[in-house]
C-alpha cells in the first residue's frame, strides 16, 4: 500500500484500491497516516469498506449492482462478498485510444487480462488460458488461448455452421457491460458478420443472450478499399441481472466473404468479476 491508497488484500482481488481520506472522513479514530491490512482491522470498519464498495458501483452501474446482489445471494457461502468484487468499467476513450496507436493489443483494464494476473493479483501477467479460465471451441487455425492472450492473434473456426469458442471461467463469474473483439492479425476475408455472445450459468444450466450481431460491419479486413479495422467493441444489449461462468460465441449466417468462418481471434470483457474461492 501507498500513503494515499489502502489496498483492499483480505480476500479476492488485491489490486482493488480505495482512497485513504475517504475511510479518514468516515473513521476518525484511524491513525494519522495509517494504512493497515484489512485482515487485521476491526470487524466493523470490514463491513464498512464492503459498503463503500457496494455504493461506489451501485452508483456506476445500477445493473451491474443488480447483477451483484443477485450473485451473492445464490453464494452464501462467499463470505465478504463485496471484497471479492473487482469492478473494471469500459473506458470507450482508454480503448479507442489503444486500438487507434496499438490496433493489435488491448487495454490492461479488461477482465480477461485481470485474470491472467492471478493468483495474487499483481503477479506478471500470462495468458490466463488453463489457469484461470478454460477456452475451447471448433478451431480450425491457431491455438483457442490466442482469444484471451491480449492481443488480435491468428485463430478461426472451421467453415460450419454454428462454429464457436467459449471461454469459461474457473471460480469466478463475470457481470459483462462491454466487450471488445478482434480480428485476425493476418488478414482474410471473413470478417464476422452474423455472430451472438451468449452468456451461461451454473455450468451452462442458464443461458442468456448478451448481443445478437446481425450484418455487423464494425470489424473490417485488411483486403477491402478502406483502412482495416481490426478491433471493436459493443455494449452488452441485455437488462437481465445476471452473471455468468462462461461466454461463448456462435456464428449464425456468414462472414464477410460468405464463409461460415468465426475469424475473431482476440477477446475482452469489462464489467464485474467476482472471486468465488
Amino acid at each position: 500500500s501507498t500513503q494515499s491508497t489502502w489496498e483492499i488484500s483480505a480476500v479476492g482481488f488485491p489490486m482493488q484500491r480505495l482512497p485513504i481520506d475517504v475511510l479518514e472522513k468516515c473513521f476518525s479514530y484511524l491513525p494519522e497516516g495509517a494504512v493497515r491490512r484489512l485482515a487485521s482491522v476491526s470487524r466493523e470498519l470490514l463491513a464498512a469498506v464492503e459498503q463503500l464498495i457496494q455504493n461506489r458501483i451501485r452508483i456506476a452501474s445500477p445493473r451491474v449492482h443488480q447483477a451483484l446482489c443477485s450473485t451473492r445471494t445464490q453464494h452464501p457461502e462467499c463470505r465478504h462478498f463485496w471484497l471479492r468484487v473487482l469492478y473494471l468499467p469500459f473506458s470507450q476513450d482508454d480503448l479507442g485510444a489503444v486500438m487507434e496507436f496499438r490496433p493489435y493489443t488491448y487495454d490492461n483494464q479488461g477482465i480477461f487480462y485481470r485474470l491472467g494476473c492471478m493468483p495474487r493479483g499483481t503477479s506478471p501477467w500470462q495468458n490466463p488460458c488453463g489457469r484461470t479460465v478454460t477456452v475451447s471451441g471448433t478451431p480450425e487455425y491457431g491455438d483457442v488461448s490466442e482469444l484471451v492472450n491480449n492481443c488480435v492473434g491468428s485463430l478461426y473456426t472451421h467453415s460450419v455452421p454454428n462454429s464457436w469458442f467459449q471461454v469459461a471461467l474457473r471460480g469466478y463469474v463475470v457481470v459483462p457491460e462491454f466487450y471488445a473483439l478482434g480480428y485476425y492479425a493476418s488478414g482474410s476475408n471473413n470478417a464476422p458478420r452474423n455472430w451472438t455472445l451468449t452468456g451461461a450459468a451454473h455450468h451452462g444450466e442458464r443461458t442468456v443472450l448478451l448481443y445478437d450481431h446481425v450484418d455487423d460491419v464494425q470489424l473490417l479486413p485488411n483486403c477491402q478499399s478502406e483502412p482495416a479495422r481490426l478491433s471493436a467493441w459493443w455494449k452488452v444489449e441485455v437488462n437481465a441481472a445476471h452473471s455468468f461462468d462462461s461466454l461463448r460465441l456462435t456464428t449464425t449466417g456468414p462472414a464477410s466473404g460468405g464463409h461460415l468462418y468465426l475469424v475473431v481471434s482476440g477477446m475482452e470483457v469489462y464489467g464485474a468479476v467476482v472471486s468465488l474461492h
